[in-house]
């Protein structure tokens, strides 16, 4: 049985288990249509294998020899249709990757939403959807028993910005903050329980415009 796209994809990126990665690596030594599906894959560009590390084997050499060009004593029909499988094979392989990839970011960016089970009522502001300048502070209301609160920033895709833990129900963002002008932004507070519960406030976007001097 051939390797599917997925085992390809988590072989080139180090996440087989010892005993399928023997198993594959028996069945590439015998497999061409295998092989010639891991060298096209592992030909693909760099941001389409994002943290996908090298595997470093006989096999590539093997793969390298059955992709380079060379004289062929076939007729030219069957080399044009064993290149034809292998181009199909690859497509599918980009296909396989890049979902890989976007799974991958959406666990990265989901970790910003807030949890429904701890979600809790607090006023914010700047409201959402507010238009904010760099000197602009922020304010929530208070939360019963909480001993201190975490305020995120995130980048509209999620990605965290800036973070502080304090215990006022306000900060002003310091200098190293930097926004891009026109560009949207999320931010939430979090409220910290001495039963080590986290009470989570609803997102709010605002946008940046550019103020006067600090």
């Amino acid at each position: 049985m051939h390797l599917t796209d997925a085992d390809i994809v988590l072989l080139l990126r180090g996440g087989l288990g010892r005993k399928r990665f023997q198993s594959a690596k028996n069945h590439l030594a015998d497999c061409t249509e295998c092989t010639e599906r891991l060298a096209f894959v592992d030909r693909l560009p760099d941001f389409l294998r994002e943290e996908t590390p090298p595997l470093k084997s006989s096999l590539f050499e093997k793969a390298e020899d059955l992709v380079r060009p060379k004289r062929s004593n076939g007729s030219w029909l069957s080399n044009i249709l064993v290149r034809g499988r292998v181009v199909v094979a690859g497509l599918a392989a980009v296909v396989v990757v890049v979902g890989v990839l976007l799974l991958t970011q959406e666990e990265r960016t989901s970790r910003f939403r807030a949890d429904t089970e701890s979600q809790v009522s607090l006023m914010l502001m700047p409201l959402d959807g507010a238009r904010v300048e760099s000197r602009s502070s922020f304010y929530w209301s208070s939360v019963a028993d909480a001993y201190a609160y975490r305020v995120e920033i995130f980048h509209a895709k999620g990605l965290s910005l800036w973070n502080t833990t304090l215990t006022d129900t306000s900060v002003s963002l310091p200098a190293t903050v930097v926004f891009e002008p026109g560009s949207s932004y999320l931010w939430r507070v979090e409220a910290l329980m001495p039963d080590t519960r986290i009470y989570r406030s609803e997102i709010q976007k605002f946008t940046y415009v550019q103020g006067g001097p600090r």
